[in-house]
């Protein structure tokens, strides 16, 4: 006798296995699953080499590089040291470059043409300092800071968000080129003034 297994198939279908093919082919067209003919004490892969164990394949895939790459965050973590305000939030970002306008654009969420429309307004700084150049490189360290309003009870306070840039991966590189940041985001920061703000 033959040991006959059938399964249903992600699309409902009856996938048969049999011991023989064509055993098989005969089989897929009938429509009951389950259907099992007595079974001989020993029917192995041995005893039947045209015999192949049915497999589902599994959707979750987790490589050793993610996991890798998760413990060295968790590393870059650690080495920072500084404590977090309540209002921070760490996230990393992939970008083409580590101009002004990409940084501002990856932590702050704005889309490009706001960011180009506050940088001719004068709204974005950097380390206290205004941009005078869009391409304006970002180092590690650094502090961009996008102003929102002035303070309407104190003239010498304003709003702003600020972006700071904490480390740069350029070793893992998407397949477009753009490589990973690790970006500390402030929402809504209230600052003192800049000195040479009007």
């Amino acid at each position: 006798m033959l040991r006959v297994v059938a399964r249903w198939s992600v699309l409902r279908r009856p996938v048969v296995t049999a011991a023989r093919q064509s055993m098989a082919r005969c089989l897929a067209t009938d429509r009951s699953p389950g259907m099992l003919l007595r079974v001989p004490p020993l029917l192995t892969v041995r005893t039947f080499p045209y015999l192949q164990p049915v497999r589902s394949k599994s959707k979750k895939v987790k490589s050793k590089a993610t996991q890798d790459e998760e413990d060295e965050e968790e590393e870059d973590r650690d080495e920072e040291g500084e404590s977090q305000e309540p209002g921070d939030n760490e996230k990393t970002a992939y970008v083409s470059s580590l101009r002004v306008d990409s940084i501002m654009k990856a932590g702050v969420n704005l889309s490009k043409t706001k960011v180009v429309e506050s940088f001719y307004n004068g709204s974005i700084r950097l380390n206290g300092r205004k941009v005078t150049k869009k391409s304006t490189q970002v180092s590690v360290g650094d502090e961009v800071d996008h102003i929102l309003v002035f303070s309407a009870q104190n003239p010498n306070l304003m709003e702003v968000d600020r972006v700071t840039l904490l480390a740069t991966h350029h070793d893992r590189v998407t397949d477009k080129g753009r490589f990973q940041v690790r970006l500390r985001c402030q929402r809504r920061l209230v600052i003192e003034k800049y000195a040479d703000e009007d």
